[in-house]
């Protein structure tokens, strides 16, 4: 089923149906990380073990050779990073399943996908307090200060019991 707590944040983006997509967002005009889709998810959400959080997100390249970078972070820690990518063009998009295991602790499964190359795949321990909220986010960032370099076309998120 949709996640439906919580709220979706996304640079001129909107809400569509029960699913969480959005108007396609872009790096600005500089080098530092940018938030590009954010969703909040609300405290004891994660209340009981091996309930699970999944989140998809999909997006573009500029098509020049310049140096992109794609971050995940569910709270404060980051859970998947592409590292510098100089694609020309394409696409890139990422799957993560966050899994409650107990109390504010979690075991969470993410994978990078370049066009059909698996950038990184990485399995981590989370410690984010579920009791509260948890913001997830998806950054962009690009090493020659050009507005966007990587944009995101969509996310969704997800909630299994």
């Amino acid at each position: 089923t949709f996640l439906e707590q919580g709220n979706l944040s996304v640079k001129g983006g909107a809400l569509v149906g029960s699913g969480l997509t959005g108007d396609a967002v872009g790096t600005i005009a500089n080098a530092d990380e940018t938030n590009l889709m954010t969703y909040s998810l609300v405290g004891k959400s994660l209340s009981a073990a091996n309930k699970m959080i999944e989140l998809w997100g999909w997006g573009t390249y500029a098509p020049n050779g310049n140096g992109k970078t794609v971050r995940v972070h569910f709270g404060g820690q980051k859970i998947l990073d592409s590292g510098q990518i100089a694609a020309s063009g394409g696409t890139w998009n990422f799957h993560a399943r966050i899994i409650r295991t107990g109390a504010s602790s979690q075991v969470i499964f993410a994978q990078f996908i370049q066009g059909t190359t698996i950038q990184a795949s990485t399995q981590t321990v989370g410690a984010q307090v579920d009791t509260a909220a948890i913001l997830l986010k998806v950054t962009g960032q690009n090493a020659s200060a050009l507005v966007n370099e990587v944009v995101q076309s969509a996310m969704i998120v997800t909630f299994s019991e």
